[in-house]
């Protein structure tokens, strides 16, 4: 296999890599493809006209139903691989060269990649809107993607998860133009050719990877070296790091575009909610009303409207006009129990402290006369214990608080004693419930759950398996 050579942000590919996006190697086979990102790019590439089909566990996961709808076959028996029918091999992050496939797919000469070396490969030949940021990263690119479709524009998307209410008719994988979710872990995101760059926020997250908020801080700011004389950085002055960040790159960066944008502050400064209306934010001037509320999105659709303003000259107000109309996207304070209860179920993809406390924050703005209960999955040893006193802080925004041992990745941070002992320490210090697994789980919200009450089940982890049996309990108006 010729390998790829990183320079800059660009990859220079050899003539083996040069086939996934010429007309060649249209067999591709993902490992890890129900992953969030994984199962984006196996939609994206069906698109384009590829065979894909890929491998994952047996477990039920929320991107299943994404995946059977286009009829892309996922095997759960490593042993069904056969080299022979497939031109590449594209592997999650979470997956290592030892995983039986990936050494099979090697010993057999196959162009190997991980996704972000695809993407990598992918971005330089697009003109790349790209989103960073340690919270946000999936709402707004999906936001960007609405706006564009509202437009009319011709884009391809990738990013980890889908709109819930918006067409994609619009979605056009040969199309210059892409939208990329870029993640800052294992500095993945360095491999990209951005040509427009919005940063949401920087915290410190991926703590088994960065030590501090100033390792994570160094890798955006190496990012935002990477990029070429022209481009153009969005960022928001929300947080102090990514204020910090915009501030050197004033100073210099001076060959590239920088716009910023926050509450009452930056180059377009906005203010909510709008005379204390939480679906009504205002930008100088003007109102807008939105479909979304809560602080964290308000933050995810101004920047997404100024990076399509950015890429395409269209003017913020009308993007922004767009932006209001944005539903949100599948797993992001996502109403599941279609009205069917006495009490709404919500599912919700946090897991950092601060994505914690804006989710619950906007569920009470949403069901401000609701009880919050809140199901969270602890996602990864390494993060819930570096992160602890502000996870048992943000916790204590619910109600009532029941929560599950503590998952494991593929990365295999932590082990399954471990994350249940911390979990258990965890709901003592956030006064809240452990709860075994996900029947006892069951059985204690069926207890204590009455009419008007919110659910909301929450993490990175898993939550499949307590939605499924929450919404086949004869709890039916």
């Amino acid at each position: 296999m010729n390998e790829t050579v990183l320079c800059g942000s660009l990859f220079f590919m050899g003539t083996e890599g040069s086939k996934i996006i010429g007309t060649e190697g249209k067999r591709v086979y993902m490992v890890g493809i129900k992953g969030t990102g994984m199962s984006s790019l196996a939609l994206f590439l069906d698109g384009k006209g590829y065979a894909v089909s890929g491998w994952d566990v047996g477990e039920t996961f929320s991107t299943d139903s994404y995946l059977a709808a286009r009829g892309i076959l996922v095997d759960t028996d490593p042993g069904s691989f056969n080299s022979d029918s497939w031109d590449i091999l594209i592997h999650s992050a979470s997956y290592e060269e030892s995983h039986p496939i990936i050494q099979r797919a090697t010993s057999h000469g196959m162009n190997v990649f991980s996704y972000h070396q695809y993407l990598g490969i992918l971005s330089s030949t697009h003109h790349v809107i790209a989103v960073a940021g340690t919270h946000g990263k999936t709402t707004t690119s999906g936001c960007i993607d609405h706006i564009l479709t509202c437009e009319g524009l011709p884009h391809g998307a990738l990013y980890g998860s889908q709109p819930l209410l918006s067409s994609d008719a619009v979605h056009d994988e040969s199309s210059p133009l892409l939208v990329l979710e870029a993640c800052e872990y294992r500095n993945h995101f360095h491999l990209y050719h951005i040509d427009t760059l919005l940063i949401t926020n920087i915290e410190w997250e991926h703590t088994d990877f960065f030590a501090d908020e100033r390792e994570v801080f160094e890798s955006f700011r190496t990012l935002v070296s990477l990029l070429a004389p022209g481009s153009s950085l969005i960022i928001s002055l929300n947080s102090p790091a990514a204020e910090q960040l915009a501030l050197w790159a004033i100073r210099e960066r001076g060959d590239i575009t920088v716009t910023t944008y926050g509450k009452g502050r930056g180059d377009v400064p906005y203010f909510y909610p709008d005379n204390g209306e939480s679906h009504t934010l205002r930008v100088e001037k003007e109102s807008f009303s939105t479909h979304l509320v809560g602080e964290g999105f308000m933050e995810d659709l101004v920047g997404a409207s100024l990076a399509v303003s950015a890429r395409t000259e269209i003017p913020f107000s009308r993007t922004f006009t767009h932006a209001g109309t944005f539903s949100g996207c599948s797993g992001r304070v996502e109403l599941v129990s279609q009205n069917l209860y006495p009490w709404k179920l919500y599912t919700d993809y946090a897991h950092h402290p601060s994505e914690i406390m804006q989710s619950i924050r906007a569920l009470r703005l949403l069901n401000p006369n609701s009880r919050i209960i809140t199901c969270f999955y602890p996602h990864t040893v390494s993060r819930t214990k570096s992160l602890y006193g502000q996870f048992t802080q943000a916790l204590q925004e619910s109600d009532l608080l029941l929560i599950a041992p503590v998952a494991s990745s593929a990365r295999g941070d932590g082990d399954e004693r471990e994350g249940i002992e911390l979990s258990k320490h965890l709901a003592l210090d956030a006064n809240g419930e452990f709860m075994g697994d996900d029947e006892k789980m069951k059985e204690r919200l069926l207890s204590i759950l009455h009419s008007g009450d919110v659910c909301v089940t929450m993490g990175a982890g898993n939550t499949m398996g307590i939605q499924t049996l929450l919404l086949r309990a004869d709890n039916k108006i």
